[in-house]
């Protein structure tokens, strides 16, 4: 099977990279076009295989956010001179928006079926705000093969917000698919610090930017330091473009920890093992791989009412979904943890087999097929 990936994205974001070995190992031929806006995302996540073919094309520009149409038929050209189209079996859109278009132009020209995934900045941006590219979206989804969403709430959110006609036909398509995480997350882990009722260790990862909410998470703990409680809140990232005034905020306060990014796998699992609860009530959240993350490792989570991984596990199960814009409810779900925490500790770690890559390419397969 030859599958085409248009996957714009591709540069900045590691966990294409699984997603293409998975298929490999899989006996998949893969050819992937990257349109990027400058040169210095070239090669970036390339890997050797006699399987895998990587096309960069320096096509994007800034304008093409307002000429989506020209856009889409400028990437059209472009695979059309690198890659043989009469090879092709299966066409992957990576988004909807930059990727989509294109799949669906190549669809309608060379009657290669496709599928296309939504992600947060298509829900959130481009289905929002660009009023104007609305009927040919509509076009690219209704000849979809398939819609995947990575979260359970984003179906009905799209069906309910954005689908006026064909709401029938178009619902029936959509499937939920995870992102997975590296290999390493599943491999065996070292015994968890058990937790002390008195003394609650919370872990937050990611960049600091204000969707992901961290002003929230500070009120939350000093709620429950006013409870009585001790906290340590440790934020590993200390990247992004509210990084400053987090850290200004944090010298106010002895319990908050500011540790810089790691990508050390081994010393991040470190943080996961020895803190006792994850937390990142995110405004929005396509998936959130950090979720995964924390859960391989038995660490409780705190996520937020549908986004990111909420729907994908009843309610307790491995954590709580929350208000991300309340404290209080933080605060009080964080306690339920608490008061159940070895039963949901281990459902953590069983569950985080969901995401692995092997079984998110079977999937896969089975959709290209």
């Amino acid at each position: 099977m030859n599958v085409l990936h248009i996957c714009s994205e591709y540069s900045n974001k590691s966990l294409y990279v699984n997603l293409l070995k998975a298929l490999e190992n899989k006996g998949v031929h893969q050819y992937v076009f990257i349109p990027i806006k400058h040169k210095k995302y070239i090669d970036n996540n390339k890997f050797s295989s006699s399987k895998v073919f990587f096309y960069y094309s320096k096509i994007i520009s800034q304008l093409d956010r307002f000429l989506y149409l020209k856009k889409s038929f400028k990437i059209v050209r472009n695979i059309e001179k690198k890659i043989n189209l009469k090879e092709i079996d299966f066409i992957h859109a990576h988004t909807l928006y930059t990727n989509g278009g294109p799949a669906y132009l190549l669809s309608k020209k060379y009657k290669i079926p496709y599928i296309i995934t939504i992600r947060n900045t298509d829900v959130n941006l481009f289905l929002r705000y660009f009023l104007h590219t609305r009927r040919f979206v509509h076009k690219v989804m209704i000849n979809a093969k398939k819609i995947i969403v990575l979260s359970p709430y984003y179906k009905q959110f799209i069906l309910n917000r954005y689908i006026t006609k064909d709401e029938n036909k178009v619902s029936k398509k959509f499937v939920t698919i995870p992102n997975g995480i590296d290999d390493f997350w599943h491999s065996k882990v070292d015994k968890r610090i058990d937790i002390n009722s008195n003394y609650l260790k919370l872990l937050y990862v990611g960049e600091f930017t204000k969707n992901k909410n961290i002003e929230n998470i500070i009120r939350t703990s000093l709620l429950l330091i006013n409870k009585g409680y001790q906290i340590q809140l440790t934020l590993i990232g200390n990247f992004g473009n509210y990084a400053k005034e987090i850290n200004k905020i944090a010298k106010n306060y002895e319990f908050i920890r500011i540790i810089d990014k790691i990508s050390d796998k081994q010393k991040l699992r470190t943080y996961y093992l020895r803190n006792d609860i994850f937390i990142m009530p995110s405004y929005h959240e396509t998936f959130g791989l950090v979720y995964a993350e924390a859960l391989s490792c038995g660490l409780p989570v705190i996520y937020s009412k549908n986004q990111g991984i909420d729907g994908y596990f009843y309610e307790g199960y491995i954590g709580y979904a929350v208000n991300p814009k309340s404290p209080l409810d933080i605060s009080e779900k964080i306690l339920l943890i608490k008061d159940n925490y070895n039963q949901i500790s281990k459902n953590c770690k069983i569950s985080s087999v969901i995401f692995k890559w092997n079984k998110i390419a079977n999937t896969y397969i089975s959709l290209y097929s």
